[in-house]
């Protein structure tokens, strides 16, 4: 399994069909659970296209209905960041390294959130 991890598709339809394979067993149902091939886009190339698709991400929940903040959302990254991880502040401070030559962890939380209400209302 790890070794298709390098190769999306691939990894994607193994995770898809022993999802649909579980579930159709245990509902004793039979078909497939999704009709079309996930959606792949490159992100690279355009200013700030990493930092637009983080926050597409971070505020699905709010356009779902789910969470009137993003921080609300316990499965986000914000979330987590706004919690503590390490892992979740390190990646949100990689995101705004770039701008203003942000170096400080409050700094970056307001910038990124900021960031996710501009982008948020276009």
């Amino acid at each position: 399994m790890r070794q298709r991890m390098y190769n999306l598709s691939s990894f994607v339809r193994d995770i898809k069909q022993k999802f649909s394979s579980w579930y159709n067993r245990k509902l004793e149902r039979k078909g497939t659970l999704w009709e079309e091939r996930f959606k792949s886009v490159s992100i690279e190339g355009r200013e700030n296209a990493l930092m637009r698709t983080a926050a597409y991400i971070e505020l699905n929940p709010i356009r779902a209905g789910m969470v009137r903040d993003p921080s609300e959302y316990r499965w986000s990254s914000y979330a987590e960041a706004i919690a503590g991880g390490k892992k979740a502040r390190k990646g949100i401070m990689q995101l705004c390294a770039g701008r203003a030559g942000i170096n400080e962890w409050q700094e970056a939380l307001h910038r990124y959130r900021v960031y996710l209400y501009e982008v948020g209302g276009e």
